[in-house]
């Protein structure tokens, strides 16, 4: 194995002059022997490979090597010339070949996703609706110390979970493109930690410390509340679920001017931002996982135990669908979160959140539903009831045309999604014929961008999602009215 003969390619390629090599052992000082399993053989038995290996430069920098050997005589004696190929660029192409054919592959997952997600979100929605809204009816009629009324809660609070799954799947599947308003992050911050669900994660985690350090004279952002309520919650409860005895949780706002591109977990973009960081002291990521934790398809989540796993595949979506950056910093210290969104100027209050117990009563104006499902028909008529309307409800269009020739109506609540053959935006426009300036509110468990987009052009500004609440109902009302 001691080198006899080389060439300048080879010393090139090492980064030794030849009398370096000549005379030493040529595997010990150029390859890592740990790197060569096995030498195949073919039917030639003089010679051997291709096999592949680690070439060590004389700056012990490492680079993948193919080699082949071929048994000859050499000045009387047996010998064997070595063929070397620096497979360092090939290993390159190989490797983006490989990140597009995996990239290929989750599209087709997300399309598959998508496609899934579109088809059981809307029966979902509507099954969702009675598990939701039937128990907030039975609470507004039965006394505050009835003695199932917490059972009842559950029941309803179970409803709100299972439509949040739905919704995240939805996220994950479709990307987000939600509502946005001006809003301070402060503000938002404030009212997670004074949330059920964070007293929850307090309640399950008592050994974990949580607290915040916001900034003054903080600037607005444009955003959709509800999205970054939702990434401070996942944030928050990943961090206790990942370190569940004790432990340390920061949340941190400020504002950041980024003069040039900051090259962090993603290249940040020169601007005027608003930051909100979550930062623990736990155990950290482990820098393999650091490159997947955003994925889709990618859980460390305990099944059945932990959550769907889509909880920052959901944070990535809604961050970017801002116009934001993600930055992350893990150690055996500590994990850090930091998000960056552009900073808006205006000025003006956050409303999105806002206490559910303020319900707007209408004045007897009338209201038609339009919804093919008769259970959903009734849940809209006694929460329309219960806010002061007077209310009809019919199956399709031609009922819907027939009602409002003879008795005009302030509102109609109308489902997109019924059965097959008529959308909601045909009786929308079948009904207008009839009643020009009729406003529309859409009530539905899942609607494509496609049929989002022609309400909207029909005039249409007030979509709510089923399942949904009293509080929802009236505040769109009240706003469309």
């Amino acid at each position: 194995e001691n080198l006899l003969l080389t060439n300048e390619q080879l010393c090139k390629m090492f980064g030794y002059t030849e009398k370096e090599l000549l005379g030493c052992n040529f595997f010990n000082i150029l390859l890592d022997r740990d790197s060569i399993k096995t030498i195949p053989f073919r039917q030639d038995p003089n010679t051997s490979g291709p096999f592949e290996a680690i070439g060590i430069r004389r700056d012990k920098s490492r680079f993948p090597l193919e080699m082949r050997i071929k048994q000859i005589e050499y000045f009387g004696r047996d010998a064997q010339v070595a063929t070397i190929r620096d497979m360092s660029a090939y290993k390159q192409i190989e490797e983006k070949q490989s990140a597009l054919k995996q990239k290929l592959t989750d599209a087709r997952r997300m399309e598959s996703l998508g496609l899934m997600a579109g088809s059981v979100a809307h029966d979902l929605n509507n099954i969702l609706t009675g598990v939701v809204t039937y128990p907030e009816l039975l609470l507004m009629e039965l006394p505050h110390d009835f003695a199932h009324r917490k059972k009842i809660e559950t029941i309803r609070d179970a409803g709100k979970r299972a439509a949040a799954v739905v919704n995240d799947l939805l996220t994950v599947a479709r990307g987000t493109s939600s509502k946005k308003e001006i809003c301070s992050l402060n503000a938002l911050v404030n009212i997670y930690v004074d949330s059920a669900e964070y007293r929850e994660l307090c309640r399950r985690y008592p050994g974990i410390t949580i607290s915040t350090k916001l900034t003054d004279k903080f600037n607005n952002i444009l955003c959709s509340s509800i999205h970054i309520y939702k990434l401070l919650m996942n944030l928050v409860h990943n961090a206790m679920e990942a370190d569940q005895n004790k432990g340390e949780i920061l949340i941190t706002t400020d504002n950041q001017f980024v003069p040039t591109a900051i090259k962090g977990y993603e290249l940040i973009e020169p601007g005027e931002y608003v930051t909100i960081q979550v930062k623990d002291n736990g155990s950290g990521i482990h820098p393999d996982e650091q490159a997947r934790i955003f994925e889709p398809f990618y859980s460390k989540k305990v099944m059945g135990r932990s959550g769907t796993g889509l909880g920052l595949a959901v944070v990535w979506n809604s961050v970017h669908d801002h116009g934001g950056f993600i930055d992350l910093k893990s150690s055996e210290h500590g994990t850090e979160f930091t998000f960056y969104f552009p900073v808006c100027r205006q000025k003006q209050k956050c409303e999105s959140l806002t206490n559910p117990e303020d319900i707007h009563m209408g004045k007897g104006e009338l209201i038609l539903i339009i919804d093919d499902l008769e259970s959903h028909r009734e849940i809209a008529s006694r929460f329309l009831a219960r806010l002061g309307y007077k209310v009809d409800a019919v199956v399709n269009g031609d009922e819907a045309v027939k009602f409002i020739r003879n008795n005009p109506v302030d509102m109609i609540l109308l489902d997109l999604i019924m059965t097959p053959g008529t959308s909601g935006c045909e009786i929308y426009q079948q009904v207008l014929k009839h009643q020009p300036e009729l406003k529309a509110i859409v009530i539905s468990g899942s609607a494509n961008q496609t049929d989002m987009e022609q309400a909207r052009k029909l005039g249409i500004k007030r979509f709510i999602k089923k399942p949904y609440s009293l509080h929802e109902l009236s505040e769109a009302l009240k706003n469309e009215m």
